[in-house]
């Protein structure tokens, strides 16, 4: 038996020592059942408090969302016996002509295509400023025609989704940049996309060599 209560699925209540809140996106507090940020009123003794040389970005990441707290990007929810509800990062989610869409969603129904290996959805300003997703997908193995396999994509995001989450934007590459743990870094993505080139920290990268040839892949789809 726990200190606490536990409810299955949920995050539980916070620890002694812990505080939080949950804020909609103008910094205001919402009332239990509403899908918002969470976010850390005060510190604790496990919690980052600097990123290595250079804590003008540790602040401008965690504390400049909402002025005061510290912000892990995560979504969440309370219900109404006080626990935490961890949903997904906030990162996953997108906003595209008015609709929030979860990459996780997108990702999911892109990978029941049985020759796509891995996917991973980003948003990217379009020629006119609007965002937009992005999708990268790597194959099992070489296909005939990229044509087929990117209308296939499309199709099954629009009957899973929606015809407002199709995109125009897939790009086909041989490896996504990936942590040593295996998660995909979409933010290396977003910056090629964007920039043609990263200017963000890649130590954690397990495939660094990797990466001018995606900027190649890129520049020059399929």
């Amino acid at each position: 038996m726990g200190i606490t209560s536990a409810r299955p699925g949920s995050c539980g209540l916070a620890l002694p020592g812990h505080a939080y809140a949950i804020l909609d996106k103008n910094g205001n507090h919402v009332s239990p059942g509403t899908i918002v940020t969470l976010v850390l009123k005060q510190p604790f003794l496990s919690l980052a408090r600097d990123v290595w040389n250079n804590h003008e970005r540790y602040v401008n990441n965690y504390f400049s969302v909402f002025n005061g707290y510290y912000s892990n990007y995560d979504e969440a929810v309370e219900d109404e016996y006080k626990h935490i509800w961890v949903l997904c990062r906030t990162d996953d989610v997108i906003n595209v002509a008015g609709h929030r869409l979860s990459t996780m969603e997108m990702e999911n129904s892109i990978m029941s295509i049985p020759e796509i290996s891995s996917a991973a959805v980003i948003d990217i300003d379009d020629d006119i400023n609007i965002l937009i997703p992005a999708v990268f997908i790597t194959l099992n193995g070489k296909i005939e025609d990229s044509n087929e396999i990117k209308n296939r994509i499309r199709n099954v995001i629009n009957d899973s989704i929606g015809k407002f989450a199709i995109t125009g934007r897939i790009y086909i590459i041989s490896e996504m940049p990936k942590t040593g743990s295996g998660k995909i870094m979409r933010r290396l993505l977003r910056e090629i996309v964007s920039n043609g080139y990263i200017s963000g920290d890649i130590n954690g990268l397990e495939n660094p060599e990797y990466i001018e040839k995606i900027k190649n892949e890129v520049k020059n789809p399929n």
